[in-house]
């Protein structure tokens, strides 16, 4: 190579500038000058991927004299203007169930669980002093979090035999979100003796969190969760995949929207679905499985429900039938089936295409 370009100007090798060791510089090698014309295509192709080869992977086509300015192009997964980069895609990608696609917030679960005031105190009309902070009633009168409870009422001036619901906001907020760091004198009486010693009170919201998210207990894990309500994750809106997931799309839809959609929708929208040449080569066979398992639990009677559906919600004739669904499409043969009402919660309007399944997996060679 026999020029340079270093900040913006073009040098040449033999006479390369003096540079500022204390700032940070731009060399870029010049692979090749052309003024376009036909016949070009081979050498532009060529210096391309000699440009792509030597940068790892990043080239920068430069247009003089032109309104188009410079343009960078990049063989990486990345975007150097939003400064984001990504691996190359693999179905393990698109699980919430694998780390590679999970949500980085909630872990692949579309929600997360946060302690609420509420249940804390549920009965407003009591005091401190009736019981009002319920998630320490079972606790020993004169254990620690009772007298921790007595030193920061006490610290504060809150009163413990004032209902919970008369007591002023910021008393309130201390009780749930804590002091805030600052430290408060504790007197301390246990079976080994008694003394003083100054506390930091957390508050019961973060102590409750801080407790629920070391534990390595069970049972306390489920005893704190009673104080936790449910609330989608702000990051993926519940839809449980990372970001970068959710942005391919087939058609309009990423992955998450496709799967809110019912097996009947689903099925119409890739019939329906738009692609070039290249796109059609490429997706062909994975289109074809898709549409033809759709068509499966279409056939069964399963049209109306949506692809994200969880198991767990499913009757026992729909759970069925999905089962029924699974077993066409793996075309075995000499398989003896035992069905139990699988009929169950389905419109006579559908028995019609339920009985072509069955006769259906009759004439694969099953009884």
């Amino acid at each position: 190579f026999t020029r340079l370009r270093v900040d913006g100007e073009i040098v040449s090798v033999e006479d390369p500038p003096k540079l500022d060791r204390y700032k940070n510089h731009s060399i870029e090698v010049v692979i090749d000058r052309l003024v376009m014309k036909k016949g070009l295509r081979k050498r532009l192709a060529d210096s391309v991927e000699l440009a792509l080869k030597i940068s790892d992977g990043i080239v920068v086509l430069d247009f003089p004299g032109s309104k188009n300015g410079e343009m960078t192009l990049s063989e990486q997964f990345a975007c150097l203007d939003c400064n984001i980069s990504f691996e190359e895609l693999t179905p393990r990608m698109f699980s919430f169930n694998s780390p590679y696609g999970a949500c980085k917030t909630c872990s692949g679960l579309g929600f997360y669980q946060e302690v609420h005031p509420d249940l804390i105190v549920p009965d407003q009309n009591l005091s401190i002093s009736e019981g009002a902070l319920v998630i320490y009633n079972s606790a020993s009168k004169t254990g620690f979090y009772a007298q921790m409870v007595k030193a920061v009422t006490k610290y504060y001036g809150i009163d413990p035999d004032k209902p919970y619901k008369d007591l002023p906001e910021d008393q309130k907020e201390i009780l749930m979100h804590g002091s805030g760091g600052e430290r408060i004198l504790m007197d301390y009486e246990g079976r080994s003796g008694r003394g003083q010693f100054h506390i930091k009170f957390e508050g019961f919201v973060n102590n409750l969190a801080r407790r629920h998210k070391e534990t390595e207990s069970d049972n306390s894990r489920e005893h704190i969760e009673q104080f936790m309500i449910q609330k989608p994750c702000a990051r993926c809106s519940g839809d449980r995949l990372n970001p970068v997931v959710l942005a391919v799309k087939v058609g309009s839809k990423n992955i998450a929207d496709y799967t809110r959609l019912s097996a009947d929708a689903a099925y119409k929208y890739m019939l329906e679905l738009k692609l070039n040449k290249t796109q059609k080569f490429i997706g062909q066979r994975i289109i074809k499985e898709i549409k033809e398992r759709l068509k499966f639990l279409i056939d069964v009677g399963l049209g109306y429900i949506t692809i994200d559906r969880g198991s767990a919600t499913l009757s026992g004739g729909e759970a069925q039938r999905i089962r029924l669904a699974t077993q066409i499409g793996s075309g075995l043969m000499g398989v003896l089936y035992i069905l139990d009402e699988p009929s169950i919660g389905l419109h006579q309007k559908d028995n019609k295409r339920l009985i072509k399944t069955l006769e259906r997996l009759r004439n694969l060679g099953n009884t």
